[in-house]
């Protein structure tokens, strides 16, 4: 079977804090995103891969900063990530802010309950190497370098690059557009960041977020899928689409 990162791994990392009196400027610049312990963003989560148990096709995230912990002598702020859904399995990420850029610093993720820590998808059970057993909490990644996930302030033409898969694959990333973006959660002036890089393009990954003064407001994300037996024949062929739109935001 043909495997990209993880489904969470591709959700889990994407959320940047943010001030809600904080309002793009004039130039519709965006310019400073202080983090602040106790913010809450509330995502809607849903998917086209017929391949996912259908009742997991929806789902509810929620993403709240919790604290701050020292990585590799430096503070940072904790986000921790649920869905609503499966509740035993979480994230926690690790994020600076420093010279106008947002870093992830280190993530983990894993699951609890021990052998109800199962999820009831087998390809994600794999991916995670959930057990019929259960699961031992999972190692804390460094990113080495941080991943710089957005760099301030933004404005139309600016791009900036990151490192992704253990430093071996470097994305660009993009503001290439200002617009209003409508989600549950409201209309918001956003920046359209577009990612771009050889692991992207050979994968047929396609990513999409639109960011404002409340953070990431909606992600969209489309990659070609290829799933295959034990003896390496095809099952299918298809085009898995993702989408992630704000519902709630509070401080």
């Amino acid at each position: 079977m043909k495997k990209l990162e993880p489904i969470l791994l591709i959700f889990f990392g994407i959320l940047i804090s943010c001030d809600a009196d904080n309002p793009i400027n004039r130039s519709g610049i965006v310019t400073d995103f202080p983090l602040e312990e106790g913010n809450l963003w509330v995502y809607n989560w849903s998917t086209d891969d017929q391949d996912f148990p259908e009742n997991l096709r929806n789902r509810t995230i929620r993403i709240i900063i919790t604290g701050k912990d020292e990585i590799n002598g430096v503070e940072t702020f904790r986000f921790e990530t649920t869905a609503d859904e499966e509740p035993e399995l979480t994230s926690i990420h690790h994020y600076r802010q420093d010279s106008n850029k947002l870093s992830l610093m280190a993530y983990k993720i894993y699951a609890i309950n021990d052998a109800n820590a199962r999820t009831s998808n087998p390809r994600l059970n794999d991916s995670l190497g959930l057990t019929d057993d259960g699961i031992i909490s999972g190692d804390l990644v460094i990113e080495e370098p941080p991943r710089i996930v957005y760099d301030y302030p933004l404005e139309i033409g600016k791009s900036w690059t990151h490192w992704e898969k253990d430093g071996s694959e470097l994305i660009t990333k993009q503001a290439t557009k200002l617009e209003d973006v409508s989600v549950p959660a409201g209309t918001f002036k956003a920046y359209k960041v577009e990612n771009d890089g050889a692991w992207y393009e050979s994968n047929g990954i396609e990513t999409t977020e639109f960011v404002s003064n409340i953070g990431l407001i909606k992600r969209t994300i489309s990659f070609d899928q290829t799933l295959t037996d034990e003896q390496g024949n095809i099952i299918s062929e298809k085009r898995v689409n993702i989408t992630v739109e704000l519902k709630e935001f509070s401080e």
